[in-house]
């Protein structure tokens, strides 16, 4: 068993329940190797918690608890059981959830994704990768399955000296799935989609706006496979213009709004959606509902004043689009905007368009996607929906 020791003072953020250790931070690492599991204690020898050791060379190891226990197979059986035994409470009966958040849910580095009878796994450090097919057995074994695919082509493993790979973990299979989300059904493929196939994070927050969506023509810009227009529209929404400039997504979304009998009131475009925003704006084009979920507009700190330009921008031609008593969807998944900034960022692009906002509901991630109160990394979704006046 390896040892990291900290520095003199360096253990308060680990007290106060960060998961993360940096290079900086560490005072001696004794037989702590990339992957191993490691004791973490302070400059006098105090423990602190067991982390798996990292393959980076700054972010050096992440905490797993702070109980002096193994970090065994049985560990990793017990915490994806907890996973599982919340999301049975907090997703709703839902056959497509987040059952492990990485560090959302203690287990820093692991992502497992449900798509029905189908999951997706990704292992974003060394540790996590070394036990990635034990993970998936223990997966495959709780939820009664033998199709689990991994989806590690994200370039954050680079940091870990890891390569980039996808393929099937557990079986062989059409890595299309058919999946039902809030009354509506989506084909996705777990291979080639964004993220591990779908946007999971956004559930609740689609069901939300749908709930108000009765009648209104509605604009799903940056729509992807449009799942925000498509549960507008089984909701009773009068018209869909979904909107998007990869040509495969608007298909993707032409499908599936055909899927569940919307063609007919469906409209489809493969634009820049920055460009065609301002475009409508001019020629006075109008909606009841103006859904803008834009992909992040940063991933680092030192781009938030351009990102901040950019949300500003994006939200005042959707606020020009939206009729008086219409509704503004919109949303930021960058980590580094907060709630309260990405609200001003809004208000301040209503002042320039002469509008008033009401505020509907204030949300974040879908519960099943754990915000972990010591660690604000985890917290990176804000979801806005305001009546514009």
């Amino acid at each position: 068993m390896g040892t990291i020791k900290l520095y003199k003072g360096k253990d308060r953020r680990i007290r106060a329940g960060h998961l993360w250790i940096f290079e900086g931070e560490i005072e001696r690492a004794h037989e702590a190797a990339p992957g191993d599991i490691a004791d973490v204690v302070n400059h006098q020898g105090s423990f602190l918690g067991k982390a798996m050791v990292s393959g980076s060379d700054t972010l050096k190891a992440r905490i797993l608890t702070r109980k002096d226990v193994p970090i065994d197979e049985a560990f990793f059986a017990k915490a994806i059981e907890n996973c599982l035994e919340y999301r049975r409470k907090v997703a709703g009966g839902a056959t497509c959830y987040r059952l492990v958040n990485s560090e959302g849910d203690l287990l820093p580095g692991l992502t497992v994704d449900v798509y029905e009878d189908v999951f997706v796994l990704q292992a974003t450090t060394y540790g996590m990768d070394m036990r990635k097919h034990m993970l998936a057995g223990l997966v495959a074994e709780l939820l009664r399955t033998e199709k689990a695919y991994e989806r590690d082509d994200m370039p954050v493993r680079r940091y870990e000296r890891l390569e980039s790979v996808q393929g099937f973990l557990r079986g062989e299979f059409d890595t299309n799935v058919r999946m039902k989300e809030n009354g509506a059904v989506m084909d996705i493929d777990v291979s080639t989609g964004q993220k591990t196939g779908y946007y999971l994070d956004q559930r609740e927050n689609r069901a939300a706006a749908a709930q108000l969506s009765s009648g209104l023509q509605v604009l799903d810009a940056f729509c992807y496979n449009g799942s925000f227009g498509i549960q507008a529209g089984i909701n009773g929404a009068a018209s869909i213009h979904f909107m998007d400039m990869s040509e495969p997504a608007i298909e993707k979304a032409r499908q599936n709004a055909k899927l569940n009998g919307l063609e007919d009131i469906s409209r489809f475009d493969a634009v820049n959606a920055f460009d065609e925003l301002s475009r409508l704006a001019k020629e006075g084009g109008l909606y009841d509902m103006v859904m803008l979920d834009p992909p992040p507009f940063t991933r680092n700190k030192e781009a938030i004043e351009g990102a901040i330009r950019g949300y500003k921008e994006i939200n005042l031609r959707g606020i020009k689009l939206t009729k008086p008593g219409g509704y503004l969807v919109t949303s930021s998944c960058s980590q580094h905007i907060g709630m309260e900034l990405f609200k001003e960022v809004v208000l301040n692009a209503a002042a320039d368009a002469g509008r008033y906002l009401q505020l509907v509901e204030a949300r974040s991630q879908a519960k099943d996607h754990t915000r972990l109160l010591s660690m604000p990394e985890t917290d990176y979704l804000k979801f806005l929906i305001f009546r514009v006046v």
